[in-house]
């Protein structure tokens, strides 16, 4: 039956896109993207974005949500390849242009995809004490992800960088690899295929970056250099990661937002094979959205974050005006607001209403000098049932689009609305897709694009742009508004069952080969970075949950990206930060900045806390992180304490109650209770046991002779041995429970 309905539909023709409302209108935006740059090809003026250019019949990873009681046996009847089924979602593999066909079944009930995600140490280990936790120092042993996977879905990755080998540099600790496009897929399971890896993008870094922070272990002699030196010196590397002993699994890709969930799922399945947890960083993400977990994306991230723990990057927006909230009155039912891009008008403003009751909207061309309006859409004041109304200058015009010699006086391209009750949350959407550049009679910006929205008293709205190409400005036109940093939050930090991450600075320059200092002096130690996004959502929450060190950190880079860029005289190897010759390769360190960086330190947090108790779950590691983050001055004195979070991570306070929590007869390693000593200065200690009420320390020097005695009510027990000369002791702790003894260096 479903093998004719289908032939009934090719002797049909093509069906409309706009007819078929189940297919999500950010979706329907890429398509259309699709289309025209398939249509004007090398001519086309504007950038490319979401979907990548397709021929007719390549294939497409989408995401389906299926009608309640379906089940995905008639997406395969379709010729459908399931890839993936999580709980009422699947990921499936289909002919691009049998998208608007399978939307028809009475099975599907959404389709997804097309977005493309942007991409979002010495001095940050101490920061947060991941120093004290897998030093070693004072340890059974040390804490460093060891039975732990940690694995990220990023671009620009290098595998083969030094930084991911074990400490001695004997071993590659990247286990898997993939390499994952919207339409093709390919891994690397074995040591000699991922050497023969090189990289899944030679333009891009970032995912090498974030690995260096989340897992990189390459600490032996580099070259590099301190602002006082006067030479390039070879020392030992201080940019190494966090999880240090952990097993490594990376996909690279095209970044589309179907290929990033697939990634993830490649990375649970592979420990799930090896029985061991696993800790993923995605510092990865997307404005638009309803910012509420309802996302088909958000959806899916957390259904995986009942198998592995998904850190995500809060995102780089936290200062440009990309959101607008309103909730309206009997007096004020209206609120307006213009679109300004540098360059381009290029991306789209999803705006969702509280419930159900709709908005209405209208698009206009305003003319910023006289105050008048000189162009004005048809207002969407009721569903559109997700068809677009659009209106095109003539290069990019396509059957039933609106046409207006004001538009193209003033712009190229397209720009279209479309409105939908949305089938997950019940929220009424409203979608405006641009795509457009500005004419040489428009260069100075003088005739701009506005949005006017009109309420229902009481009813609130909240508008998200993309911030790729456009932010929200009222051009200083009274009765205009401008946008707000309140809701820059990236969608995908909105899911209920991972961990968003926000970003704070842990130092403000770096020095290069070249003995030249970068950075950006406006950055305060100690403070939440200015870029670090943030939001009050609607049902309340508030994002990021934490904040990490992720500014002007130093990590390895991408060998593939060194060498193209210094071929193509874009940069010289003495404007990076550090390099070594190791493994027949050249292998570099620079420095980058984002809650990108942010991310990967607290996943590779939540690795060493996994390696003390494999079963901790998404929401336990959220707990203890916030539970114990350090809320210092600069988080309690914050003017906008909603960017903060709860607060630093802190990965000793948090390593301390999970062995505390699951007390000492639980948690052993090696048989060995937990006792910790960690060093906060020179010549202080202190010393923990878990789960004790009270500790006695004593100093004895080396010749067996008492030299100082400290007792404390407590698990830990504070130690200055500033009165003492610089040497070597033993310290002993006890009570009548325990006993430990350990050597320390007072320096």
């Amino acid at each position: 039956m479903k093998k004719f309905y289908l032939i009934l539909l090719l002797l049909c023709g093509f069906v409309s896109l706009n007819a078929q409302s189940k297919i999500e209108l950010q979706s329907k935006s890429a398509l259309r993207q699709h289309r025209t740059a398939q249509k004007i090809g090398p001519d086309n003026k504007l950038p490319e974005v979401g979907i990548q250019t397709m021929g007719v019949n390549e294939t497409i990873m989408v995401i389906v949500t299926l009608s309640d009681g379906a089940s995905v046996d008639a997406l395969e009847e379709f010729g459908a390849e399931i890839i993936d089924v999580r709980s009422n979602m699947a990921i499936v593999s289909l002919p691009i242009n049998d998208i608007e066909k399978i939307s028809a079944l009475d099975e599907v009930k959404k389709i997804s995809f097309g977005g493309k995600a942007k991409i979002k140490m010495d001095k940050a280990r101490s920061a947060s004490n991941v120093s004290s936790v897998h030093s070693g120092f004072g340890l059974d042993r040390a804490y460093t992800g060891s039975g732990v996977i940690t694995g990220l879905v990023d671009t620009g990755i290098d595998p083969n960088h030094i930084n991911f080998y074990t400490s001695d540099a004997s071993e590659s600790r990247v286990k898997r690899v993939w390499k994952i496009t919207q339409s093709t897929s390919k891994a690397y399971e074995t040591a000699a295929a991922i050497s023969s890896f090189t990289s899944d993008d030679a333009t891009e870094t970032h995912g090498t970056h974030v690995a260096g922070i989340m897992a990189g272990a390459y600490s032996g002699n580099s070259y590099c250099r301190n602002a006082s030196d006067d030479d390039i010196t070879i020392t030992g590397n201080p940019y190494y990661g966090i999880a240090t002993g952990a097993d490594i699994a990376m996909v690279g890709g095209d970044l589309s937002d179907v290929s990033i969930i697939t990634g993830a799922k490649n990375i649970i399945d592979y420990a799930k094979s090896e029985n061991k947890p696993v800790a993923i960083n995605l510092s990865l993400g997307l404005n638009t959205g309803p910012h509420d977990g309802t996302s088909s994306y958000s959806r899916y991230f957390d259904e995986y974050g009942k198998d592995a723990v998904i850190c995500i990057a809060a995102g780089n927006e936290g200062k440009l005006p990309i959101a607008l909230s309103k909730t309206f009155t009997s007096s004020d039912t209206q609120i307006k607001t213009f679109i300004e891009g540098s360059s381009y008008l290029v991306g789209a403003v999803d705006m969702w209403c509280i419930d159900s009751t709709p908005a209405s909207v209208t698009i206009v061309i305003f003319d910023t000098e006289t105050g008048e309006t000189l162009y004005s859409m048809p207002t969407i004041s009721s569903s559109t049932d997700g068809k677009f109304t659009y209106i095109a200058s003539d290069d990019y015009q396509e059957d039933g689009d609106l046409q207006d010699d004001t538009f193209n006086k003033y712009f190229i391209g397209y720009m279209g609305c479309a409105s939908a009750v949305d089938s997950e949350n019940d929220r009424y959407e409203i979608y405006f897709d641009y795509y457009m550049g500005y004419t040489t009679a428009n260069s100075s910006h003088q005739y701009a694009v506005g949005i006017i929205i009109d309420g229902k008293a009481g009813k609130r709205i909240d508008a998200y742009c993309d911030g790729s190409y456009t932010t929200f400005t009222s051009n200083d036109i009274d009765g205009w508004s401008e946008g707000s940093t309140d809701g820059t939050i990236n969608d995908w930090a909105c899911g209920k069952n991972i961990i968003a991450v926000g970003s704070y600075n842990t130092r403000y320059y770096y020095t290069r080969l070249d003995g030249k200092n970068y950075g950006n002096t406006a950055l305060t130690v100690g403070e939440v970075s200015s870029f670090s996004s943030y939001a009050t959502l609607p049902d309340g929450r508030q994002l990021p949950h934490i904040v990490a060190p992720g500014a002007i950190i130093v990590s390895s880079i991408s060998t593939p990206y060194v060498n193209r860029m210094v071929l193509n005289g874009s940069l010289t190897e003495t404007e990076l930060v550090a390099y070594v010759s190791a493994n027949n390769r050249y292998n570099y360190w620079d420095a980058m900045q984002g809650t990108s960086m942010a991310t990967p330190y607290v996943t590779g947090t939540a690795a060493l806390w996994l390696e003390a108790d494999p079963t901790l779950t998404v929401e336990d590691i959220r707990s203890i992180a916030m539970e114990t983050a350090i809320a210092d001055s600069y988080v309690t004195n914050s003017s906008n304490r909603v960017q903060w979070g709860a607060g630093k991570i802190d990965a000793l306070a948090g390593l301390k109650k999970i062995l505390n929590d699951a007390g000492t007869e639980t948690i052993k390693a090696n048989g060995v209770e937990k006792f910790i000593v960690s060093q906060s200065s020179e010549h202080s200690f202190q010393a923990f046991v878990a789960g004790e009420s009270s500790l006695n320390a004593v100093i004895y020097n080396l010749s067996g002779q008492p030299v100082l005695n400290v007792s404390s009510s407590g698990d830990s027990v504070d130690i200055d041995a500033s009165a003492l000369a610089k040497g070597v002791y033993l310290l002993n702790v006890y009570n009548n429970n325990c006993n430990y003894s350990t050597r320390i260096l007072v320096k």
